[in-house]
């Protein structure tokens, strides 16, 4: 079911995924990206760990290949 707004939880589609994800990808916080796209934050970040976009590709975050 897609949301419908800020406040109320819905999963994103496709789209909303992809602008999480591209927005991620280009080191933009979770409140920024909440924002920009009309989302809560809590549904940004559960849908980047849903995902598995923490472990590659979280900002500033280092990690250990070995």
């Amino acid at each position: 079911m897609e949301g419908t707004g800020m406040g109320r939880y819905g999963h994103p589609g496709i789209e909303g995924r992809e602008d999480i994800m591209v927005r991620w990808g280009d080191h933009e916080g979770v409140s920024r990206t909440a924002r920009e796209i009309g989302r809560d934050k809590s549904t940004v970040s559960r849908e980047i760990a849903r995902n598995g976009w923490v472990a590659s590709t979280s900002p500033g975050r280092v990690v250990d290949v070995h």
